[in-house]
């Protein structure tokens, strides 16, 4: 059981730290719109104004590229799209460790069970009498905790990492097409 308590935290703790940080690279649909027809109908002050006001404080990266493209700092599609794949690849690591968790732990789980079984055998097999069921029931429920453990472990990590894949490939999705959309508008306008 103590490896799969040991799968069980850091699946935790990776799930809990990516979410906090996906939660702050988080667009919301209607500035993203916005974006989007400001940038159509080339308003980028209404652009400028719409970042500044809805970013009191830390601006996130997306809004820190469009200001960039605005501000003639980042001067072409290159530049943002490796800054882009720069913040994916920081914000992608270590989830493959939620794939691992997700494929070991059910291994983990089998193999306790296998044990605790092989040793209830073998009780049972050194008495030298006829096993009682209710004796050998109470060993074999006991041995099939670990391989539960390790499904209860699996599944939340493996449903985790896809979710959270999925947000980051949404996030670089949005990311780059209002990147695209500002860029393209202001330089063909």
């Amino acid at each position: 059981m103590y490896p799969l308590l040991f799968c069980s935290i850091i699946s935790i703790a990776l799930i809990f730290e990516k979410s906090i940080l996906l939660m702050k690279l988080r667009i919301k649909n209607s500035i993203y719109s916005d974006i989007l027809n400001f940038a159509e109908k080339r308003e980028f002050d209404n652009i400028k104004h719409l970042i500044e006001s809805e970013n009191r404080g830390k601006i996130p990266p997306v809004m820190q590229f469009i200001s960039d493209i605005l501000g003639n700092i980042i001067k072409s599609s290159d530049e943002y799209n490796m800054l882009i794949g720069i913040i994916v690849i920081r914000y992608s690591e270590r989830i493959h460790y939620l794939d691992l968790i997700a494929r070991i732990s059910p291994m983990i789980g089998l193999t306790g069970t296998v044990i605790g079984l092989s040793k209830t055998f073998q009780a049972v097999s050194s008495t030298g009498v006829s096993a009682d069921p209710v004796i050998l029931a109470g060993g074999i429920w006991e041995a099939m905790i670990t391989t539960i453990t390790g499904l209860l472990i699996a599944i939340p990590a493996l449903a985790a990492s896809h979710i959270l894949k999925n947000l980051i490939n949404n996030y670089s999705v949005k990311t780059k097409s209002l990147c695209d959309a500002v860029y393209i508008f202001k330089n063909n306008g």
